[in-house]
């Protein structure tokens, strides 16, 4: 962190044999000149943007030199163990001493589980600008016959087939709490219950993997923790019909009475949009509209809403094109109406 630093030490050779140092492996030396020090600031600087926003802080806060193709090599050198750490047993189960860790498992000492608490799973697909030669087959083809209107910049709709999917997947555990509509929607505060503390949150994405492994890698996660199926597991989705697919397959091939849950910030979403066919944007009429309907959502009142907002579209005369936003909320909110209770 602070520049060049010379090491001097002792090296053992012999005839045909690689010289040994013993202080490097006492001092954790890397092969190469960066410490890892600088290799974790890498990885931090890198998580937050390009490589060249990344070398550029390294050389204003610290005094290394860590030139672009160096960072780039330090990247994949320091991830190459992120799938295997997680692959290893618990925590819990590493530190126990290995006489005891070979015994039986009701022997063995495996912390006792609460089967009260939740085990909460969730998955959300991110759209991530990669280069042309790093989209996946389907979405390069489509960008390969794209033409653009200007040199400079993208045009309106050219923005298209620029992106590869990361899927995001998270597991944690957490004890139940009940709240009333009213809660949920932050209406009455004064009486909510206090949210219970996430336990063992793990948070993880790729992009190189498939929705469907990623999907199986967080069941098989579940799995882990609970293989005795003890506590009730949920799944939370946002309605994307792949992923749904894809949770579905993984329930029937991991345990069929796994609850699914549709994730309520995606129909606020559709809701506030649905609004603005009636009401102006910003408006407390706008946020009136969609307060009474998320109320009604969360009292299981799918249908009624659905209908309604159509009913009132149609009573007001609003043109198809105009309405479009109506009926893909109607839509949604049919489709998925058994993951609404």
């Amino acid at each position: 962190m602070f520049g060049g630093v010379t090491v001097r030490r002792l090296g053992y050779s012999g005839a045909r044999l690689k010289s040994v140092f013993p202080l490097d492996a006492a001092l954790n030396l890397p092969p190469n000149q960066y410490s890892q020090g600088v290799r974790r600031k890498v990885g931090l600087e890198v998580a937050k943007g390009s490589f060249e926003e990344a070398v550029k802080a390294i050389q204003e806060g610290t005094g290394a030199e860590v030139p672009k193709r160096q960072a780039e090599e330090l990247s994949r050198a320091i991830s190459v163990d992120f799938d295997e750490f997680y692959a290893r047993p618990p925590v819990e189960d590493a530190r126990r001493p290995v006489e005891e860790a070979s015994a039986p498992e009701e022997e063995a000492g495996t912390p006792e589980v609460d089967s009260s608490d939740l085990l909460v799973m969730s998955t959300d697909g991110k759209g991530i600008v990669v280069r042309k030669q790093d989209l996946r087959e389907a979405t390069r083809k489509k960008a390969e016959a794209t033409t653009h209107k200007l040199k400079a910049r993208l045009s309106k709709g050219e923005k298209r087939n620029r992106k590869r999917m990361a899927t995001v997947a998270s597991v944690y555990e957490v004890a139940p709490h009940l709240r009333t509509a009213e809660q949920i929607m932050g209406q009455d505060e004064s009486t909510a219950p206090k949210r219970p503390k996430v336990q063992n949150k793990r948070v993880w994405a790729s992009l190189r993997q498939t929705p469907a492994e990623v999907i199986e890698e967080m069941f098989a996660e579940a799995e882990r923790r609970d293989p005795k199926h003890e506590r009730r597991w949920l799944v939370l989705v946002d309605g994307q019909e792949a992923q749904q697919r894809e949770v579905e397959v993984a329930i029937a091939r991991h345990r069929t009475d796994v609850v699914v849950i549709q994730d309520f910030v995606h129909v606020l979403e559709y809701l506030w949009k649905a609004a603005y066919c009636f009401h102006a944007d910003g408006t407390q009429e706008a946020e009136t509209w969609v307060l009474e309907r998320a109320y009604a959502l969360l009292q299981g009142k799918v249908s009624d809403v659905a209908a309604g907002m159509r009913r009132s579209a149609t009573r007001q005369g609003i043109s198809q094109e105009a309405r479009a936003p109506v009926d893909k909320c109607a839509d949604y909110l049919l489709k998925n109406k058994e993951r609404f209770d």
